[in-house]
């Protein structure tokens, strides 16, 4: 398991680390891993599964404004890890990217937002991140994919600042073929959009991870894993 005290960044590590990311919620200063997000523009666009974005919009907690009326509160993020330290510090280069705006449709468990870019902190010029691209076409059974995503996280707030004091989490890539497609839909009640079946295994928050065919690229359409 990988541990990390997150200050904030001026460069990333792996490319991977710019794209796969654990998606956090913070709400009356806790930290609540909800999932994993990838991006695909890298101005910051990025894809996950909505009911990942359900579970972070259920940790909000109920408040009220100085009008008297209840609105409920939450914060969400990505969370990026780089792969050195900071010079003569065992303290990881990363920090918190803002999700300012995120949105689904009905009719697939496939969710949208976008990431704030981080700024370089020695001149404050934006950061792009580094998207995967995406194919087009339908993956075909017996056909070499891969999922990504992490699980197993855990996260705690600095009580002073708010920031995170302390994040970890394990990084799984799990492999398998397709087994089964079903291009329309599974079933009226349950899966109602195109998915797969592959013989990968996946923990859960992995779900809202990409879903790499053999090429390296995410499948378009059926991607997301539940």
């Amino acid at each position: 398991m990988a541990k990390a005290s997150l200050k904030p960044f001026d460069h990333f590590g792996h490319p991977v680390q710019q794209c796969v990311l654990p998606l956090v919620a913070k709400a009356d200063g806790a930290l609540f891993p909800v999932g994993t997000g990838f991006v695909i523009n890298a101005s910051g666009l990025f894809v996950t599964a909505a009911h990942v974005l359900e579970e972070a919009n259920g940790k909000a907690i109920r408040r009220i404004n100085q009008d008297g009326k209840y609105y409920d509160h939450y914060e969400f993020f990505a969370v990026c890890v780089g792969t050195e330290n900071l010079p003569g510090s065992d303290t990881r280069v990363g920090g918190l990217l803002p999700i300012d705006y995120v949105w689904a449709p009905q009719e697939l468990d496939i969710g949208f937002g976008w990431l704030r870019l981080p700024r370089r902190s020695t001149d404050d010029t934006l950061l792009p991140l580094h998207p995967v691209r995406m194919r087009p076409a339908l993956p075909k059974v017996g056909q070499l994919v891969a999922g990504m995503g992490y699980y197993e996280i855990e996260g705690c707030l600095d009580p002073g600042t708010d920031s995170v004091k302390e994040f970890a989490w394990r990084t799984a890539i799990s492999s398998g073929t397709i087994q089964e497609i079903h291009p329309t839909y599974r079933d009226t009640a349950m899966l109602s959009f195109p998915c797969f079946r592959t013989d990968a295994r996946f923990s859960h928050g992995m779900s809202g991870g990409p879903v790499f065919d053999e090429y390296g690229t995410p499948i378009t359409r059926l991607m997301i894993l539940g």
